[in-house]
């Protein structure tokens, strides 16, 4: 069980930041079912969650979207982290889903002037 906490949990965040990084429709599905996941752990986020999905598909159209949800490959993307996500443990999975709408802090990258 250990190794489902050390291994899931950092994997869901950083797979949602993948999907957020990319826009191949298998990855998209796979961040949409982490956002329709962590609604069902975490219902008091659920439009949080649900506005971050909508993200998502900045700048599609309806009918493109429609056809992306029709996709084979978002379809795979979809049901893969559907299929995984429900073996956390409540505890991990609740941890996962609140990285994943905690404010993101900017990252350094250690480039500043030294005085």
């Amino acid at each position: 069980m250990k190794f489902l906490r050390v291994v899931c949990v950092p994997a869901l965040a950083l797979l949602s930041q993948i999907a957020l990084a990319a826009e191949q429709p298998g990855q998209i599905g796979a961040m949409q079912a982490i956002f329709d996941f962590c609604g069902k752990v975490d219902s008091s986020q659920r439009a949080r969650f649900d506005l971050e999905a909508k993200a998502e598909y900045g700048g599609l159209t309806a009918g493109r979207i429609a056809a992306l949800h029709k996709s084979s490959e978002y379809q795979r993307g979809y049901n893969l982290l559907s299929s995984v996500l429900p073996n956390l443990t409540a505890n991990d999975a609740m941890s996962g889903c609140v990285a994943l709408v905690s404010p993101k802090k900017p990252v350094k990258l250690g480039l500043e002037k030294r005085s």
